[in-house]
């Protein structure tokens, strides 16, 4: 795995611990419809995105842009916990798994492949 993907799972991953704190502090059971509409929206989310894949790359290596995305999860998650946690958070949750989930399918075509 490519050192920009690893920093990118460490992010999602630090994301999704953050989610399920929250979770686990409000007491909130999770929603498995929610969960599976999270995981749906990152893959989808992620296709359309690798259609534009240079230009994504381009705005993504800003160190603003990785902020913004940081402050934007932020808002998401307090407004989510705010607003309707159960629903919320486990739409969070899924997609961070989800992109999770695909950091590790490409991680295993690229070892499949021989690549590091």
């Amino acid at each position: 795995m490519s050192g920009e993907r690893l920093a990118d799972a460490g992010l999602a991953a630090g994301g999704l611990a953050a989610v399920v704190a929250v979770a686990l502090g409000l007491g909130v059971p999770g929603r498995p419809s929610a969960l599976a509409a999270g995981v749906a929206g990152a893959l989808v989310l992620e296709f359309v995105l690798a259609r534009r894949r240079t230009a994504v790359r381009q705005v993504w290596a800003r160190q603003r842009t990785k902020a913004a995305a940081a402050a934007v999860f932020l808002a998401g998650l307090a407004l989510a916990a705010l607003l309707a946690p159960a629903v919320g958070l486990s739409l969070l949750a899924g997609g961070l798994v989800g992109y999770l989930a695909l950091l590790g399918g490409v991680a295993i075509g690229d070892l499949a492949r021989g690549a590091r």
